[in-house]
């Protein structure tokens, strides 16, 4: 079992969290009828930062906002800092610390609280100070955001973790034990019955991930002295202790925390609601993991997000049609892909319009009545009707609203830009040059585009 030290000596590594954007922490808390904070001059203070690889971007993108972050590991902020300070970021500052005396050292409320990573792996002593930091901190309609591993899924990695932590085969010095695990595992995976069923499947899947995940995953998702896994009313209930309450888990949207309606209906019918059915549907579904949003128990915000509220909004997509040819005449389906494989099917010719448009400008979105217009003139010069503003209007309107409660359509609060044209090369940025050696880049709409594959 490690120890503190052990993310001085086997540091992790971080990535940028694009779920832990603001501006998607403050769509998805309006969706649910909560708080929706400042989306441009705001403050935001990660716990945990590791080396500050989920705040660069932000940083780099929003100037007019503010930036702090807290970490325990010497190592992660000295190589922040130097990322900061190569990048010449004034709006970002990388402090070392504990969280549990961090409260008495911090100056002023923040719109935003992240702990990404954070909460299941401390002690229960930094569990409370998290919790009561945020209800402390956080502005009268701020947002906290907390993931934490969750039961019932979590259960059978669970196993595996014991497994390693118990075994005889795992007691090399700290930087040899990721791979002595590798090995007992091999052996584990090999001893596996010929004969499916469904615990091998899901057992083979969880061994699978020692083998496949880099070192410092291994060692501190498996071997670190505090992993623990919520079910979601005892982290409801911590919260509520520290006088926070439970807004919406950024996943709703996600592809992991889709589910269906019919799901929902069916029960609630049984008599399943609320915090019992979220239960219910982990269960279901196997989830392992949420991000939950929270806000102070006395936060107000605007009434839940409706169909016509898109109106002010912007809108993007990276659907796909699955068709190379797309009929757009009204009452044609047409099948539409996210790169994750999700399909979705529309019939409307305005819908199914709009969505190829949007394809075509990811990342970058459009204001709303820009999408209107351009929807009607693609439709136009098609020979189709363009119908009238009002007509299209409402039509996209409760589309988007209903495709960005699936996801497959992001709504966003700033408005569009132009499209670069078709053979242009984006521009570099001195963020976009310090990226280079990393396998993604990160857009400003905190989007990351990947580099594999990209010759130079």
């Amino acid at each position: 079992m490690t120890s503190s030290s052990s993310y001085e000596r086997i540091p992790y590594e971080s990535t940028p969290i694009p779920e832990t954007a603001p501006e998607e922490i403050a769509i998805a808390s309006w969706m649910h009828g909560g708080p929706v904070p400042p989306v441009g001059a705001y403050r935001f203070l990660e716990l945990g930062c590791g080396d500050g690889a989920n705040l660069v971007g932000l940083a780099f993108h929003r100037p007019e906002a503010r930036f702090l972050g807290v970490d325990a590991g010497t190592i992660h902020i000295e190589r922040g800092r130097a990322r900061v300070q190569a990048l010449g970021l004034t709006n970002l500052s990388l402090e070392q610390g504990d969280i549990a005396d961090l409260d008495a050292r911090l100056d002023g409320a923040f719109d935003y609280i992240v702990a990404h990573g954070v909460f299941s792996w401390v002690s229960d002593e930094i569990r409370t100070a998290i919790l009561e930091l945020c209800r402390r901190r956080l502005a009268p309609e701020g947002l906290a955001y907390i993931s934490y591993n969750t039961h019932p899924g979590w259960h059978v990695r669970g196993i595996v973790r014991d497994l390693l932590l118990r075994s005889e085969h795992v007691k090399g010095p700290l930087e040899e034990q990721a791979e002595e695990a590798r090995t007992l595992i091999r052996s584990l995976r090999a001893a596996l019955p010929a004969e499916k069923n469904s615990y091998t499947v899901l057992f083979e899947h969880e061994l699978s991930r020692v083998i496949d995940f880099p070192d410092p995953y291994v060692m501190h998702e498996y071997f670190e002295a505090y992993n623990r896994a919520f079910w979601f009313r005892d982290f409801v209930r911590l919260a509520r202790r520290a006088g926070l309450r439970h807004v919406a888990d950024m996943q709703f949207n996600r592809r992991e925390g889709r589910i269906p309606e019919a799901i929902r209906r069916t029960l609630e019918a049984g008599g399943v609601r609320g915090e019992e059915q979220e239960e219910s549907i982990d269960a279901l579904f196997y989830r392992q993991f949420r991000m939950a949003i929270l806000a102070r128990k006395d936060a107000t915000g605007p009434p839940p997000m409706t169909a016509r509220d898109v109106e002010r909004l912007a809108v993007a997509s990276e659907l796909m049609p699955k068709a190379d040819e797309v009929e757009l005449r009204d009452g044609h389906p047409e099948r539409f892909t996210e790169p994750e494989g999700e399909t979705i099917e529309e019939s409307a010719a305005a819908v199914k319009t709009a969505l190829i448009l949007l394809r075509i400008r990811w990342p970058r979105s459009y204001g709303f009545p820009e999408l209107v217009e351009a929807v009607r003139k693609a439709l136009a010069g098609k020979t189709l009707d363009p119908g009238t503003p009002e007509t299209v209007g409402r039509s996209l309107a409760e589309a988007m609203f209903r495709l960005g409660r699936l996801g497959t359509v992001r709504l966003r609060f700033e408005e569009g830009a132009e499209a670069p044209s078709p053979g242009d090369r984006p521009d570099t940025s001195v963020l976009a040059g310090e990226e280079a050696d990393r396998p993604y880049l990160t857009t400003p709409w905190y989007t990351m585009f990947p580099l594999e594959g990209i010759d130079g």
